[in-house]
């Protein structure tokens, strides 16, 4: 993987995107496939990647780390993923920090991961 983001500046720089839309531009959820390490293994990452404004369900998080990861259990080499985001929109530059955080965060486990910043006074937690 000697082409793996670490920055949205490296981004830039490559030629091809790092991950491949399986969804159309602007639907909601984004789905998309990314490659990436899981407990040390090469995967494919089947991600849906969701406004939490959008999310269908109860949010599973509490409000002092509403974001979330949901990750699946690996199957033929592919693990399911599914990101909430305290954004407004999916943008490109969304969905590269997605894939930048997945393939960076060192304590993935496969359940529930919740993350990010305080509703109310959006204060990183």
């Amino acid at each position: 993987m000697a082409d793996d983001p670490q920055s949205l500046r490296h981004l830039g720089a490559l030629d091809s995107p790092p991950y491949r839309l399986l969804s159309n531009e602007g639907e909601i959820p984004a789905r998309l496939e990314f490659s990436g390490l899981f407990e040390g293994i090469e995967t494919t990452w089947d991600a849906s990647v969701w406004p939490l404004g959008f999310y269908p369900e109860a949010l599973p998080c509490d409000r002092q780390s509403p974001q979330f990861m949901l990750i699946g259990d690996p199957h033929n080499g592919i693990t399911p993923i599914t990101i909430g985001l305290n954004i407004e929109k999916l943008d490109t530059r969304a969905l590269l920090m997605a894939l930048i955080m997945v393939r960076k965060y060192k304590k993935l486990c496969r359940g529930l991961i919740c993350f990010g910043r305080n509703v109310d006074d959006d204060q990183e937690i």
